[in-house]
C-alpha cells in the first residue's frame, strides 16, 4: 500500500485492558484520526505479553482499515507478521 505523504503517524499508548472504555475511546480516537489524514498509526505497547499486542494491533487494523493507514509495530516483526501489520520500526542499536 503506498504512503500517502505528508505522513501523519499516530503513536499509541494504551490504557486499560481489552473491553474497557479507555481502549475503546483509543480505539475510537485513532479511527478518527486516520479520517482525518493520518497515514500511520504506530503501535507502541512495551507493557503488553505477546497475546495481548497481537490481540491490540488486530483492533488498530480494524479501526483504520476504511481510511487505509498504515498500522506499524515497535520492534517485533514475528507479531507483526502474525497481527498483519504494515511494517515495523527498528531500533537503530539494535542486534
Amino acid at each position: 500500500m503506498p504512503l500517502r505523504l505528508p505522513a501523519i503517524c499516530v503513536v499509541t499508548r494504551a490504557r486499560g485492558g481489552a473491553n474497557s472504555p479507555e481502549r475503546a475511546a483509543l480505539l475510537q480516537r485513532l479511527e478518527a484520526a486516520a479520517r482525518a489524514g493520518a497515514s500511520m498509526v504506530q503501535v507502541r505497547e512495551r507493557q503488553l505479553d505477546d497475546r495481548q499486542l497481537i490481540a491490540f494491533v488486530g483492533e488498530v487494523i480494524d479501526a483504520v482499515a476504511r481510511s487505509g493507514a498504515a498500522v506499524i509495530v515497535n520492534e517485533r516483526t514475528d507479531l507483526a507478521l502474525v497481527a498483519g501489520a504494515s511494517g515495523v520500526p527498528l531500533k537503530g542499536d539494535g542486534p
